[in-house]
């Protein structure tokens, strides 16, 4: 598969039938869970195989290093942020009791991580050079 014709559709399809597998694997009993340290073991293997799930897709559909490597520090980030509020609740005695709550979590860790992606540098280059090649592309395109 070129990288010219990745189609990220399927890429999408395949990383959410893997991430729905690991929830269900890693997720099922976190909310129930006793042990502090037992529900913090569960989260941390969930993010590990998202991560790895991440990395062979990647590879799999070959997706360019630099779009990785950017999307790589953005799930990094977010899940460490996430574990980070996943404990100081666990300690406060307050701790995530609905799926709903989990998800709201992981996508307000999630949208922080991004904004801030965003805004660095090597998100801004890999913009312009992203741009700079589909003006090329449609140059050679139009001739």
């Amino acid at each position: 598969m070129q990288r010219s014709q990745i189609n990220w559709q399927s890429l999408w399809v395949d990383f959410s039938k893997m991430f729905l597998e690991s929830a269900e694997k890693y997720l099922s009993e976190i909310l129930t869970k006793q042990s502090a340290e037992e529900s913090n073991a569960q989260l941390q293997n969930f993010i590990n195989d998202i991560n790895q799930q991440w990395l062979d897709l990647f590879n799999q559909y070959q997706v360019t290093p630099v779009f990785v490597n950017a999307m790589q520090e953005v799930m990094q980030q977010s899940a460490k942020k996430l574990l980070q509020i996943w404990k100081r609740r666990a300690k406060q005695n307050k701790p995530i009791t609905s799926v709903q709550e989990f998800y709201d979590l992981w996508l307000q860790c999630g949208h922080e991580a991004y904004n801030k992606a965003l805004r660095s540098d090597t998100f801004q280059n890999m913009s312009c050079d992203m741009m700079n090649a589909t003006l090329k592309f449609w140059q050679t395109q139009s001739r």
